[in-house]
């Protein structure tokens, strides 16, 4: 689930956000961890992740359970 979790993150950011620079302003990180967030490299801590939740709960969950339904 880890790396799958990595996948379903940066898709859904490629999604809603697009451009790394948009990932970085709006999750607060530098433009070097939204291009690793984009390509999957690296996956972000659990407080970006609850933000996002907390901001676009139907979205995030609509996304991951896509993705999750496509892996069953």
């Amino acid at each position: 689930m880890r790396v799958q979790f990595a996948d379903i993150w940066a898709d859904y950011l490629r999604c809603h956000y697009g451009r790394a620079e948009t990932v970085a302003y709006m999750f607060g990180v530098t433009f070097q961890t939204a291009c690793n967030w984009l390509s999957g490299v690296s996956r972000p801590t659990g407080d970006k992740v609850m933000l996002e939740f907390a901001s676009h709960p139907d979205r995030l969950l609509a996304h991951a359970l896509t993705h999750l339904d496509r892996a069953a």
